[in-house]
């Protein structure tokens, strides 16, 4: 990944310019194929489902309040924001980003920017496991999957940001 260093930013992070390579298509690729099973999920749901569908999951992952089904549709735009912000933050780490640590390197940015990335197919994954939810609350599958989603999101935001934190310049 190559990034073109500008001047400072907010809170002295050093600010790049990210271009777009191969590796950020097959992300944004792989993200829109996600975008569009959500909206046919949602839509299809949408249409096979009764007036009101569960629309809040508890710790158990049990339905524990409805709504209108139009609530499949909201979920299905939220989860569409959501991906794309994620993706256009991966141009822009140093303004969209927020890291548990102060960024000092210019080559910090790279899993910064591949942390985004991944994040963004796994928040698609893990809106339409919710829909999916929503839509057959029975189903044991779209738990099964909305568990692995958690847990990999857990996974991906810990290993990205010690992957950023070790290329921290330190003060000598």
């Amino acid at each position: 990944m190559k990034f073109v260093r500008t001047k400072s930013t907010w809170r002295n992070r050093p600010s790049v310019i990210v271009h777009r390579t191969k590796e950020g298509l097959v992300f944004e690729v792989i993200s829109a194929v996600l975008i569009v099973l959500l909206w046919v999920i949602a839509v299809v749901l949408f249409l096979h489902s009764p007036e009101k569908v569960p629309t809040h999951f508890g710790a158990n992952l049990e339905a524990n309040a409805i709504g209108s089904k139009s609530v499949l549709l909201i979920m299905a735009v939220v989860g569409t924001f959501t991906t794309i912000l994620m993706l256009v933050s991966a141009y822009f780490p140093h303004k969209m980003v927020n890291m548990p640590f102060e960024v000092t390197d210019v080559r910090q940015y790279a899993p910064i920017v591949q942390m985004t990335r991944v994040l963004a197919i796994e928040i698609a994954l893990l809106f339409i496991s919710i829909v999916t939810m929503m839509g057959d609350s029975k189903s044991v599958l779209p738990k099964i999957l909305l568990i692995c989603v958690f847990v990999l999101i857990i996974i991906t935001t810990i290993y990205y940001s010690v992957k950023a934190y070790k290329l921290r310049k330190t003060e000598r």
